[in-house]
């Protein structure tokens, strides 16, 4: 078995050895290992080593990438480049996975072509044939390849941008609604199921709470006043903060949540622990899961838990809720903002004509 890089065996007095990884300070000081003991196992110890000297190798690739990164390199390598710098490491972890599904597919749809050598013209033809499928997810794979290119002219390995021109298609807005019986059924299902109890809170926080399920996810136990039943919820996409109460049965839920999960920080992780830790879920896994419920549930596949936003604020609407109020519960700053999260019904127009004043 061949010794990895920076072991070290050493002896002890007693006779006994004990295996010391001892990698040069440069990889130190870049904080991508330490030197430290490993163990008295010979194959445990070297499986270690290897691990620790990936990293390194890892870096070194990257580095060697970037020196040599010219206008006629391929594609993916200014997609590895992008993937290495601080512009996309300051990314959320499920967009930075996101960004890479999409800018690997556009690596593969042009046959990973030098970089330099797309044009407008192919962009559009490319952006034209994908729309087929659909309007979102071709106006997405665009934005982002938008961004691949725009990292590359800050860097001038590029003279152009051949996505910035593309014609786009309107988004069709989405105007579905759950009704109080799919929500019951939703919840109902969900918290009948173990594996899925956790899934089912962060619907019904979402719901409840009228936010986005990319924040209902995320949160820890140190957000929640047990004391008087309030919840504060720093919004990821406009950092706006909302302080929200929380009503009977919802706080009962998390009583006995914090019963069974407080030992860890997240309100609900993924019920089961992976590599020793509680996780929140992702919101691939969030959507997944979601899927399965509604098919257990027998609701309509075509709900998705971000018409929750909708929903609820559509449910003020028609409650008569001031608009002012209502953004205090969704973190809007301008009332117009709220206008793709409301929806025109027979309840709300009837109310309406009702409070009319006759002649």
């Amino acid at each position: 078995m061949d010794i990895p890089k920076y072991v070290k065996r050493i002896i002890k007095r007693d006779g006994k050895v004990i295996y010391h990884y001892r990698p040069p300070p440069k990889y130190i000081s870049l904080g991508l290992v330490r030197r430290q003991v490993l163990t008295n196992r010979q194959s445990t110890s070297y499986k270690l080593a290897r691990e620790f000297n990936a990293a390194i190798d890892e870096w070194k690739e990257g580095q060697l990438r970037h020196k040599n990164l010219k206008a006629n390199a391929p594609l993916s390598m200014l997609v590895y480049q992008y993937k290495h710098s601080p512009n996309f490491k300051g990314l959320q972890e499920d967009t930075q996975a996101d960004y890479l599904l999409y800018l690997n597919r556009v690596v593969d749809m042009f046959n990973d072509p030098p970089m330099s050598s797309l044009t407008h013209r192919q962009a559009q033809e490319y952006y034209d044939d994908l729309v087929e499928s659909g309007v979102f997810a071709a106006n997405k794979t665009v934005r982002i390849a938008s961004v691949l290119f725009n990292y590359a002219l800050d860097r001038e390995l590029v003279s152009l941008n051949p996505f910035s021109r593309v014609k786009k298609r309107q988004t069709p807005q989405r105007k579905v609604v759950w009704s109080h019986e799919q929500v019951q059924q939703f919840l109902d299902t969900s918290y009948g199921r173990w594996e899925w109890r956790n899934i089912g809170l962060i619907f019904h926080m979402t719901y409840a709470w009228v936010q986005r399920v990319g924040d209902t996810r995320l949160l820890t136990w140190d957000s929640i006043n047990f004391d008087n039943e309030s919840i504060t919820i720093l919004q990821s996409k406009r950092k706006a903060q909302v302080h929200l109460p929380i009503e009977e049965k919802l706080m009962d839920l998390l009583r006995q949540q914090h019963k069974d999960f407080g030992f860890q920080p997240y309100i609900a992780p993924r019920v089961t622990p992976y590599k020793g830790q509680y996780l929140p879920y992702s919101s691939y896994m969030v959507s997944h899961i979601i899927k399965d419920i509604l098919k257990e549930a027998k609701l309509p596949s075509t709900l998705r838990v971000s018409d929750l936003r909708r929903t609820g604020a559509t449910q003020m609407v028609e409650g008569g809720v001031p608009v002012t109020s209502i953004m205090q519960v969704t973190g809007h700053v301008n009332p117009a903002s709220l206008k793709p999260y409301l929806k025109n019904t027979l309840r709300g127009a009837t109310e309406a004509l009702r409070g009319r004043s006759m002649v």
